[in-house]
């Protein structure tokens, strides 16, 4: 079943949701660079996940692994932005060149962390590379984002999840 040229031998498309040519778009470099920084936040990501079994860590630690592919793509062909994200960010702070012991010492509940040890990981946040963390509240990241862009002329990247799209004030700030 499936000896087609773009088949899995299953008889699956392997090609699903590729787009021709794009890695030809883009120089080497800037291909390896993506390539550096998601390897980096993979690897981060796994040592955070071990060490958070160990016990050590006593917050919720929300992990971007399996996400860290965009941060790393949007960091490499753009920084004129704001930055509002909410869990899952560390491969965003990290892609953008977030202070990295500040980010550790975050997780570990310090008070030398990004947040002073009392965000942890869904509060993550460096004005000096324009992220700024949130409250905790599900999808506040987004009117935030909104104020913030109106009030300061600047681009933003929000990063919301699904469950942010179930809150009334997020379709409010689309709107």
């Amino acid at each position: 079943m499936g000896d087609k040229p773009n088949s899995d031998g299953l008889g699956r498309d392997v090609d699903l949701g590729m787009i021709p040519g794009i890695a030809a778009k883009y120089p080497v470099l800037t291909s390896l660079e993506i390539f550096r920084k998601t390897c980096f936040n993979r690897y981060f990501e796994l040592e955070v996940a071990r060490v958070h079994s160990t016990g050590i860590m006593k917050i919720p630690i929300y992990l971007s692994l399996g996400q860290e592919h965009i941060p790393a793509a949007i960091s490499t062909v753009t920084t004129e932005f704001l930055i509002f994200a909410q869990h899952r960010a560390h491969s965003y702070y990290l892609s953008f060149g977030g202070d990295i012991p500040a980010l550790i010492d975050e997780l570990l509940h310090r008070p030398t962390g990004c947040a002073r040890g009392m965000g942890g990981s869904a509060s993550i946040q460096d004005p000096h590379i324009g992220m700024f963390g949130h409250s905790g509240l599900m999808g506040d990241q987004v009117p935030v984002a909104v104020g913030a862009a109106l009030g300061s002329g600047k681009r933003v990247l929000t990063v919301a999840g699904d469950a942010s799209a179930e809150e009334d004030y997020v379709y409010g700030a689309m709107g």
